[in-house]
């Protein structure tokens, strides 16, 4: 916590002096400051690796900066440090964009290095809580592919036809997959290549995506035992192998923003080879009205996991959950939010352990900033 909240106060005083330009280095900044905490019945149940029925002021924030140069009209350089807390509370900063990008004509651009991919409605984001309107996305929906960067190559067309804009985007390379919990999974997606599709015209959006790889990971579980102290138990750590082979992943996206009204939508489905993890199926609908000239914006998300076919005990069952949510703007640079997230869970899902019949609830507050 303590390495989190310095991190925060650099953020904040280089906030001052971020309009600025150093030497045509343009810095920007973006954080979260969170509360959560679960309704579950035993405190140790986490919910996707974090939330616990204790209060938590750690595991949701998350704090970022991005430096960008500009060498001239055709090459630029940007470089995105992100620091999320680990399972202990201690910051772990890791480098979540590094990249070369050239840019021929006004229509084509190539980048190499650590890229983002193109898998979601709010890819180019999704760290970013003051652009999103989620405090954390939906988990039915997001948490199906825990990969949001590649090391590799990413090409880029852009075209404008009257008013409807379209991006093509072609890429490939390798990544980490990571997720972390009473079984954290530590993986690699190697020969990686997908593409996307995106659509703008007025107030719609529509965005389709694919990606297909290899991926074989370790599996750590921390097994309890009883021990020979009364009222005690042992933590064990066990590890196993988890090689899914070829995998194929698909999303579906659309967005509305119409007046005073907000519409989201997205679908996903991923397959792999392998008998172990054969196919997930999820989906997300979101509904939201602004008011007090669009200060104010209450939502409601549905989402559903609606297909599981593995023989994973921690990864199994299936989920559905109901979100209401309200974002109040401040400013330009920050929205407070508060969150409800009900979850009905058949089997364990994204919980450390089977919840049980009861739905729980995720109750989430959040302070989200950029500059």
């Amino acid at each position: 916590m303590k390495s989190l909240l310095t991190l925060l106060s650099i953020l904040f005083s280089v906030s001052a002096t971020a309009q600025f330009d150093f030497n045509k280095i343009n810095v920007n900044g973006f954080g979260t400051f969170s509360f959560s905490r679960s309704t579950s019945d035993k405190e140790y149940v986490a919910y996707a690796g974090r939330v616990k029925n204790k209060n938590d002021f750690v595991s949701g924030s998350r704090a970022g900066i991005t430096l960008n140069k500009s060498f001239d009209d055709h090459w630029d350089f940007t470089f995105q440090l992100l620091a999320k807390p680990n399972s202990d509370g201690e910051l772990n900063p890791q480098v979540d964009l590094f990249q070369m990008s050239w840019k021929p004509t006004s229509e084509l651009s190539l980048r190499m290095g650590r890229v983002r991919m193109p898998l979601w409605m709010i890819s180019e984001y999704y760290e970013v809580g003051a652009l999103i309107p989620w405090i954390r996305p939906p988990d039915e929906v997001y948490a199906s592919l825990p990969i949001e960067e590649l090391n590799g190559l990413s090409f880029t067309y852009r075209m404008e036809n009257g008013d409807v804009s379209s991006e093509f985007d072609l890429y490939g390379g390798a990544g980490n997959m990571n997720t972390d919990g009473a079984s954290s999974i530590r993986g690699e997606l190697n020969n990686a290549i997908g593409t996307s599709l995106s659509l703008t015209y007025d107030f719609l959006s529509f965005r389709a995506s694919y990606l297909q790889g290899t991926f074989a990971a370790k599996v750590f579980t921390d097994v309890l035992s009883a021990s020979t102290t009364p009222g005690t138990s042992i933590v064990t750590n066990t590890r196993s192998d988890l090689n899914l082979g070829r995998t194929h992943f698909i999303s579906i996206g659309a967005k509305s923003e119409f007046k005073n009204t907000l519409l989201m939508s997205e679908f996903t489905n991923w397959k792999t080879s392998s008998n172990v993890l054969k196919e997930n199926q999820a989906y997300y609908i979101l509904g939201g009205y602004y008011f007090l000239n669009k200060k104010l914006l209450v939502n409601f998300t549905y989402s559903q996991l609606t297909k599981v076919e593995s023989s994973i005990s921690f990864y199994s069952g299936r989920q559905k959950s109901k979100t209401i949510g309200a974002n109040y703007h401040v400013s330009s640079n920050l929205v407070l939010k508060v969150q409800d997230k009900i979850i009905s869970a058949d089997g364990v899902t994204f919980f450390s352990s089977n919840p049980g019949t009861k739905d729980v609830h995720i109750y989430e507050i959040a302070a989200d900033f950029v500059f």
